[in-house]
């Protein structure tokens, strides 16, 4: 465990020798993601799937040769799917754009590679259906703000190309406000709700390479 500490502090006392960045370089990037998972139950032959994709696109610049600053443009599709085993199929999906503001340090590892902790804020916007059976039972609206930090790694060519991959979430807290519609199945309006939540996720949420992402940039001088 001693090593560690070490490891750490000898990451940051090679910043100066290893850094390859400059103050002022701007780096335009994007990053595409995907988590996708699935369980059933070989009782009842229920199951349970569900699928998150996107992709960022950022534009960032370097306030140091560790350290650089972001906007980020984000769009995000989430579905589920639960089958109880008797032919009753539940879908939900869901559609979100975002934008955030980030800054992310990096800590040298080797020349050209870093350890990367990216930061960001935002809020977004999202717009959701909930299906049974292919029939419309649901529609909801969505606003949420949060902010959230990862972990990742980073690595430049020897020219201008630097590839990124944010592997771990190290925490989020967020606050989400919904609409909700619910529908009879002729289609009419037969409830409206409104839901307030704020949650927080703590530690190395997910377990790594299950909260992956990963992207290519470029280096403007």
């Amino acid at each position: 465990m001693k090593k560690i500490p070490l490891l750490i502090i000898g990451s940051i006392l090679t910043t100066a020798s290893f850094a390859q960045f400059q103050k002022n370089d701007r780096l335009l990037s994007g990053q595409v993601f995907f988590n996708n998972g699935s369980e059933k139950n070989i009782n009842t032959n229920a199951k349970i799937s569900g699928l998150s994709t996107g992709i960022n696109l950022s534009a960032s610049k370097f306030s140091s040769a560790t350290r650089y600053n972001s906007i980020q443009l984000s769009y995000t599709y989430t579905t589920n799917k639960q089958d109880n085993g008797s032919g009753n199929i539940s879908k939900f999906s869901n559609n979100q754009i975002g934008l955030s503001l980030g800054r992310t340090m990096l800590s040298p590892l080797a020349s050209r590679f870093y350890l990367s902790i990216p930061i960001t804020g935002g809020f977004s916007i999202g717009q959701g259906k909930n299906r049974n059976n292919s029939i419309l039972s649901a529609s909801s609206n969505s606003f949420s703000v949060g902010v959230s930090a990862s972990l990742g790694l980073l690595y430049q060519t020897q020219k201008r190309w630097v590839f990124m991959a944010n592997i771990i979430s190290l925490g989020q807290l967020s606050y989400n406000n919904s609409r909700i519609k619910s529908y009879n199945t002729s289609g009419q309006i037969v409830n409206q709700s409104r839901t307030n939540a704020v949650s927080f996720t703590g530690g190395f949420a997910g377990t790594p390479f299950n909260n992956l992402s990963i992207g290519v940039g470029y280096l403007l001088r």
